[in-house]
């Protein structure tokens, strides 16, 4: 169905030249019935919680000139069963266990330490899975329904700015944008040059590569790039590299805005960063708003294409409903 969606795409849509980003997100939808595949417990933004419900992986093309969202396709998250097993089976196992001597058996060693990758929480999580997956397929159409497509950044919400997802658009040469937390643990480089090799009183051991911690809140002024007022609001925003420990493997171009409300005096701060370190700051912030197109690709699912209220239980007749929705929202926009 994707290829369907990409060939309409292609035939009435797109526009040679044009920039195009790729946007991935998620979402939920409640269900209260217990008999529809794939329905667990996922977190709901709207109610700040996690409910019991379905959810979808979305991806969509925005084109930059025309701010418009040309939806590409969905996949459902399955979550993983983890508890197997009945009550009494776990009951009986329980009881087996009972009266064996504590502790591991004499002669034993320790077990060998994990891969990065099985030890990395988002590669366990079914969302980081489905995203996997789906991805390959899309880009694997893109370039080949499209081989001179422009297409350099894939736009990813704050709970997916982490090394897993960064790896894994590396991988299909995209570069990432997205939303740091709002206490990030960033790292400037080292203030001090390594020594040269031929320099005899060189440190012995690896060279530095974390300089002092970013304070977040009291930012140079040498770093801002542009300041504004608008309705009562100054924004002062500041860009910069950095490092951040929970991705080592990427040198960080950050672009963080500080607002302050003149008349109360509340500051906030929004914090994006991309691996992109050649992005400036106009560009990436304008690129990261165009990421809210797809919230509204699954508005329109939700109200005009069945996505709210659908019946269909199986797996095979939820893939056909979902598909023949997006079709349809693609169709509506043609």
């Amino acid at each position: 169905m994707e290829f369907v969606v990409l060939r309409i795409f292609k035939c009435f849509i797109h526009k040679e030249g044009c920039i195009y980003l790729l946007v991935a997100d998620e979402t939920v939808e409640s269900k209260s019935r217990k008999s529809t595949f794939g329905q667990g417990r996922f977190y709901s933004s709207v109610l700040q919680t996690a409910i019991n419900s379905v959810c979808f992986f979305g991806f969509s093309l925005v084109e930059v000139d025309s701010e418009k969202s040309y939806f590409l396709g969905l996949n459902q998250v399955v979550p993983q069963r983890t508890r197997q097993g009945t009550h009494s089976s776990r009951k009986a196992k329980r009881a087996a266990g009972k009266g064996k001597p504590k502790g591991r058996k004499k002669g034993t060693k320790n077990a060998p330490q994990k891969s990065d990758v099985a030890a990395d929480a988002p590669e366990q999580t079914a969302s980081f899975r489905t995203f996997k997956t789906f991805s390959e397929s899309i880009m694997s159409l893109l370039s080949s329904l499209f081989p001179g497509l422009n297409l350099s950044y894939l736009i990813l919400d704050s709970a997916y700015g982490n090394s897993k997802y960064l790896q894994l658009a590396k991988e299909k040469g995209l570069c990432v944008i997205s939303e740091l937390r709002q206490s990030p643990a960033l790292f400037f480089l080292p203030d001090t040059p390594q020594n040269d090799t031929d320099t005899p009183n060189k440190k012995r051991g690896r060279p530095q590569k974390y300089g002092r911690k970013v304070d977040i809140k009291n930012l140079p002024d040498t770093l801002i790039v542009s300041e504004k007022t608008e309705n009562g609001i100054h924004y002062t925003i500041y860009q910069f590299q950095a490092y951040n420990k929970e991705m080592p493997a990427f040198l960080l171009n950050v672009v963080s805005t500080k607002a302050t409300n003149l008349k109360t005096g509340k500051v906030a701060y929004r914090h994006l960063f991309s691996n992109d370190l050649q992005l400036d700051a106009q560009t990436m912030m304008a690129y990261y708003t165009l990421r809210f197109q797809i919230e509204f690709d699954f508005r329109d699912l939700k109200q005009h294409f069945g996505l709210h209220k659908f019946k269909n239980y199986h797996q095979t007749q939820l893939n056909n409903m979902f598909n023949l929705a997006f079709l349809a929202l693609v169709a509506a926009k043609v």
